[in-house]
């Protein structure tokens, strides 16, 4: 999580219940430039984690510590370049003690992986290990996911800015000039007013993951769907009935066993509603569970 010196709060530690005072404590340590380490113990009564009731059990280690010149900002610039480049990264920080030094690496697993973090480093999320008698928080980093959206129709509009919200990056293409406009999708990447198979020309194409075919044009949702067929996609969803998309697949000239990844039509998970919100939750829900290996259902059962 980072604090600015003006307040600013990005992401979370906690879920929000602690963050009011970790915001404190992020306080002191910029105002005195040392760092900080704190423990939130939810089984000890005298804790603090305890009387505010949270209820959550366990204990939660942080550490806080300035962003500044002097550290080189913790190497995050770097790995700010890495992420913009659509490449996973091993983000590698010193949790220093008395005496050691601030520092941070950035390592790109597909180039060259320093010995001392071979067998260390994990496949996704973070761990803290001890390496040559110190203290490392190694964390696996992936870029943000890549969303090709086709068709710019009033309904793509709350899709994007969902999938904007998100983190995600999304693209917009249409060929149709009322449609394809930046005013309509401010929160997107890219707005293509282009013909799906001109996506394949743009140096990003090899980095969508998943694509939602929108357009209500049996034609320009075909060129989509033959397009994308060429992309190693991890979610593919079409709107619209099934009678419809056996003529979009018909007018592409595909078979399903000719896609990259199993076809969501209709796409979008069983959530009720009408309104172009509702079906874009129900879409976007469905991308996203795709894009982490999950299955959708519901947590607790309580919806069967």
């Amino acid at each position: 999580m980072l604090f600015g010196s003006s307040g600013q709060r990005l992401g979370l530690l906690s879920g929000g219940c602690l963050e009011a005072d970790i915001a404190m404590n992020a306080r002191k340590v910029l105002a005195s430039g040392k760092a900080k380490k704190l423990e939130y113990d939810g089984s000890d009564e005298d804790d603090l984690a305890f009387r505010m009731g949270i209820g959550c059990g366990g204990c939660i280690y942080l550490f806080l510590q300035e962003i500044n010149e002097g550290n080189n900002f913790l190497n995050l610039v770097e790995l700010h370049k890495v992420l913009e480049d659509s490449r996973k990264a091993i983000f590698c920080q010193l949790i220093p003690e008395e005496g050691e030094v601030a520092k941070a690496t950035v390592i790109d697993p597909l180039i060259e992986v320093p010995s001392e973090f071979e067998s260390v480093i994990p496949d996704r999320g973070s761990r803290a290990v001890t390496i040559n008698g110190s203290c490392w928080s190694i964390t696996a980093v992936n870029p943000p996911p890549c969303l090709l959206v086709v068709g710019a129709g009033v309904d793509a509009q709350p899709v994007v800015a969902l999938a904007a919200t998100l983190g995600w990056r999304v693209l917009v293409c249409d060929p149709r000039p009322a449609n394809a406009r930046r005013e309509f999708f401010p929160a997107a990447y890219r707005v293509l007013r282009c013909n799906p198979s001109e996506v394949l020309d743009h140096q990003f194409a090899a980095k969508i993951d998943a694509a939602i075919i929108m357009s209500h044009n049996i034609s320009i949702d075909a060129e989509a769907i033959n397009s994308v067929s060429r992309i190693p996609l991890r979610y593919l969803g079409l709107l619209g009935p099934t009678s419809r998309l056996e003529q979009v697949m018909k007018n592409a000239g595909l078979k399903r066993s000719n896609l990259p990844v199993d076809l969501s039509g209709p796409a979008g998970l069983s959530l009720g509603g009408d309104l172009p919100e509702s079906i874009a939750l129900a879409i976007v829900a469905e991308c996203h569970a795709a894009l982490h290996s999950a299955d959708g259902h519901s947590i607790s059962g309580a919806l069967r």
